[in-house]
């Protein structure tokens, strides 16, 4: 199944006068995120950040920034940090994975909770954009039981401050 990114526009009716706010919800990552950043890595060629979501089929459209929060994140905080007014729902505010919001202007379009392979910026006051790379980068560590060289693999996107 694909992930599920909705934003909606809610519009609340007073006699006299409209209150118009953006709802935010976040949604779960799922395989297609991830199998969308497994094909970059898999290539071991950079790729556009833009088509990599674009290739996830997360449905929010278009997008000019997208932020990394820590998933214990509050809706007051991300609000603060973006200057945008959202109503955010399903934020996890557990301490495993990040939550990656995605903006437009000043209106948050999008944002899912990225879990572990995370992919996001790191930075706390990071940004990426659709055309930031992300590359495929490796490391290479002593295997602690083998005590043999092992290459890890993760994907860098780059960033903007």
């Amino acid at each position: 199944m694909g992930a599920a990114v909705t934003a909606a526009v809610t519009v609340m009716t007073v006699p006299g006068c409209a209150f118009v706010f953006n709802r935010v919800e976040v949604v779960e990552d799922d395989s297609a995120v991830d199998a969308a950043f497994q094909r970059v890595l898999d290539s071991r060629a950079p790729a556009r950040l833009g088509d990599v979501i674009t290739q996830a089929g997360l449905p929010f459209g278009s997008w000019d920034r997208m932020y990394t929060f820590s998933s214990m994140v509050e809706s007051d905080e991300i609000n603060d940090k973006l200057g945008t007014d959202a109503y955010w729902t399903g934020l996890p505010g557990n301490s495993d994975g990040s939550v990656q919001v995605f903006v437009n202007g000043n209106e948050a379009v999008g944002a899912y909770y990225d879990t572990v392979p995370g992919h996001g910026v790191l930075g706390d006051d990071a940004y990426a954009t659709p055309d930031s790379a992300a590359t495929p980068t490796s490391e290479v560590e002593i295997d602690q039981v083998t005590q043999q060289p092992t290459t890890f693999w993760y994907i860098e996107i780059e960033e903007f401050s």
